[in-house]
């Protein structure tokens, strides 16, 4: 199972990453999870994100939506 992760050592250049892409126009989805992160709120196990995870992406979908084709 995955875990909790922060933002420094690999993790911080996945960071760094989403905002250069993001910089030069591509949709870039950085997920932080209940409680972990920037996110407010209880966190929650590994296998218990889905409502987190449809909610990010349905935000992503509202924002570009060309990420929502299917």
């Amino acid at each position: 199972m995955g875990g909790p992760q922060c933002r420094v050592g690999s993790h911080r250049q996945f960071v760094l990453l989403a905002r250069a892409l993001a910089a030069t126009g591509y949709p870039v989805l950085r997920f932080d999870h209940r409680g972990i992160g920037d996110s407010d709120g209880e966190p929650r196990r590994f296998d218990e994100l889905d409502d987190d995870l449809r909610a990010a992406l349905d935000a992503l979908h509202a924002e570009v939506p060309r990420c929502g084709a299917r």
